[in-house]
């Protein structure tokens, strides 16, 4: 779990940034992933890992970080236009810290 070893979590824009430790307990050094690159909408409202492009199907306004769990919500899709499903993304579950290094977990 990155969590373990990170503090200052906060998002920019489709980037998650923080403090990592480096070498289980040495220096802390800022990290930083853009979750775009991780994450696509399935089309009808699901957030998926392995994809990209997630970030331009979120409505904003409910996007929040609370500790290491992204929360939001997602366009339903072309065919349902202004709906959005809630979801939320435990972060532990697809990043870990390599030595300071935020790296997505395949």
């Amino acid at each position: 779990m990155f969590s373990n070893t990170a503090r200052n979590l906060r998002l920019d824009g489709s980037l998650l940034r923080c403090e990592l430790q480096q070498n289980g307990g040495g220096n802390w050094v800022g990290a930083e992933v853009d979750l775009n690159n991780h994450f696509d909408n399935n089309g009808f409202g699901k957030i998926c890992s392995g994809g990209r492009g997630f970030w331009a199907t979120l409505d904003h306004s409910k996007t929040r970080l609370d500790g290491h769990t992204f929360y939001g919500a997602c366009s339903a899709g072309p065919n349902y236009p202004g709906t959005y499903y809630d979801f939320k993304l435990d972060l532990d579950r697809y990043f870990k810290n390599r030595d300071g290094r935020l790296v997505f977990i395949e």
